[in-house]
């Protein structure tokens, strides 16, 4: 008898559908799965979107949008929106969700298991470091240094941070990667979801460093799980 495939739900922050993160997921769990997607920004609108900037001492997240713009916006906002895409996707019949994000989220309410990539990448980082040594670390908005410095120092890790887009030129993502060849760093880990196969490359070839590629890390550790 042939297996049923499990049926994930995918949640991203912004809008669906997200054809960058999901062909890696695609291409690492070989289409063993069916990917029920959805956007916790799903019929959203732009203005309302800005509405959700980012107040002093908000965690923030850059959001892309199904017209290719993006737009950067504090947590809170989006939590009662991730609450509700969960909602819709638990009574789909699914027997897992991932968020496609790397933010600091905490669990959300789910009947099956509810991924939270950040606890995946980030544990595999300290793993991979020792105490006191120096990782790079490409975030898509450098406001964002402040929460991710906190998450990763934690570990005794000494966090490098170049900030370019996934969402923007291919050479911001160069003129990040040229940042980190100033230190001696240990590996570098791409802290976004945004981020794709062909822009690792990028990083890999400008640094001559190992690079870690979150969604893919994350697609590889799950598909353990759940295929």
């Amino acid at each position: 008898m042939e297996r049923k495939k499990p049926r994930i739900g995918m949640i991203s922050i912004g809008q669906s559908p997200r054809p960058d993160i999901i062909s890696i997921f695609e291409e690492c769990w070989d289409h063993q799965a069916e990917l029920i997607e959805i956007g916790a920004l799903d019929n959203v609108s732009h203005d309302n979107v800005k509405g959700m900037a980012p107040n002093e001492g908000d965690d923030v997240l850059v959001v892309k949008m199904t017209d290719g713009q993006q737009h950067i916006v504090g947590r809170r906002y989006l939590l009662p929106r991730i609450q509700a895409a969960a909602n819709i996707v638990a009574s789909q019949d699914i027997t897992a969700a991932i968020l496609l994000c790397t933010g600091d989220f905490r669990s959300f309410r789910c009947p099956v298991p509810f991924i939270i990539p950040q606890k995946i990448v980030d544990n595999t980082v300290a793993s991979l470091a020792n105490a006191g040594q120096m990782v790079g670390v490409m975030i898509p908005t450098g406001v964002q240094q402040k929460q991710m410095r906190r998450n990763l120092a934690c570990n005794g890790i000494v966090p490098v941070f170049a900030s370019a887009s996934p969402h923007s030129k291919e050479d911001d993502i160069a003129h990040a990667a040229q940042q980190f060849t100033h230190y001696d760093l240990n590996f570098i880990v791409m802290h976004c979801f945004g981020y794709t196969r062909e822009m690792r490359e990028t990083v890999r070839e400008i640094t001559g460093k190992p690079v870690l590629l979150s969604n893919m890390l994350v697609a590889k550790v799950t598909g353990e799980l759940l295929l």
